[in-house]
C-alpha cells in the first residue's frame, strides 16, 4: 500500500513539473492547452486526490513564480477532479476527456468571473461590463485542444507494456 502511494506522489509531482515546464512556454492568454493535457494523464494514472494535488501544485507555481493570474487555480483544479472522478467510475479516455472540458471549461470558468471581476484588472478589459460567462469561450477551445492531444497520448502510452504497468 505504501508504495503505491509513494508512486502516486511521485508521478503526481512529474507531472506537475511537465505541465509547469510546457504551460510556461506553449501558451497563449488564457489558453493553455498543456494544462488540460496534464490533468486528463493524472486523470488515468493518479485519480482524484492525487491529481487534484498535481493540478493545484502546478497552479500554485504558475501563480507565484510565473506571474499567471488566479484563474490558474480555478482553470486547474475544477477539470482535473472532474476528469479523475469520471475516468475512475467507468474507465473512458474519452470521460476523462469530457470531465475535463466540462470541470474547466464550464465550471471553472463560470466560478472564475466572480473573484476575478473583484481581485484583477485586465488590460483593457471591464469585467463589470462582460457576462459571467465571460471566460468560457477562452476556456472551452483550450480544453477541447488539451483533450484531443491527450486522447492521441493516452492512446500511444496505454499501448505500452510499462505504462500499463503504472495503472496497476
Amino acid at each position: 500500500m505504501k508504495s503505491k502511494s509513494v508512486k502516486k506522489m511521485i508521478l503526481a509531482a512529474l507531472f506537475a513539473s511537465i505541465n509547469i515546464a510546457i504551460s510556461s512556454v506553449a501558451f497563449i492568454t488564457n489558453f493553455v492547452p498543456f494544462q488540460h493535457t496534464t490533468n486528463v494523464i493524472g486523470a488515468v494514472f493518479l485519480g482524484p486526490t492525487y491529481n487534484l494535488a498535481q493540478a493545484f501544485i502546478s497552479a500554485t507555481i504558475r501563480v507565484f513564480i510565473l506571474g499567471r493570474p488566479f484563474t490558474a487555480y480555478t482553470g486547474a483544479v475544477f477539470g482535473a477532479v472532474l476528469s479523475a472522478v469520471v475516468y475512475k467510475k467507468t474507465k473512458s479516455l474519452l470521460g476523462a476527456a469530457l470531465g475535463e472540458v466540462f470541470g474547466t471549461g464550464v465550471i471553472g470558468a463560470l466560478i472564475s468571473y466572480y473573484p476575478m471581476k473583484y481581485l484583477f484588472i485586465y488590460p483593457s478589459i471591464n469585467l463589470e461590463h462582460e457576462p459571467f460567462w465571460f471566460f468560457m469561450p477562452m476556456w472551452i477551445p483550450a480544453t477541447i485542444t488539451g483533450s484531443i492531444v491527450v486522447l492521441i497520448i493516452l492512446k500511444i502510452l496505454l499501448s505500452s507494456k510499462v505504462f500499463k504497468n503504472l495503472l496497476s
